[in-house]
């Protein structure tokens, strides 16, 4: 079951939300909001384990799909920066 805990911006980080799997910090999420991103690079996630990958998504829902597949380790397309795409299972 994933956990997703709200983290308040600073000075120095952005706002996001935190992914946990039971107590495992599987990585964050946070919109994209930078005028340099790729068309339909509206969400990113950032990975802080070896359970999943990072990539990004068109809208939230896809994202949370796309995490939940990684986790459930179902096959899965990952769209990542540079136009690479990665298959998962």
């Amino acid at each position: 079951m994933l956990i997703f805990k709200n983290k308040k911006g600073t000075d120095v980080e952005l706002s996001n939300t935190e992914v946990y799997l039971v107590e495992e910090l599987l990585g964050y999420f946070l919109p994209n909001k930078s005028k340099s991103s790729a068309i339909n690079e509206n969400w990113n996630f950032v990975s802080k384990s070896n359970k999943v990958q990072h990539f990004h998504s068109k809208t939230k829902k896809e994202l949370l799909y796309t995490l939940e597949k990684q986790v459930n380790k179902e096959y899965v397309k990952l769209k990542q920066h540079f136009g690479i795409v990665t298959e998962l299972n």
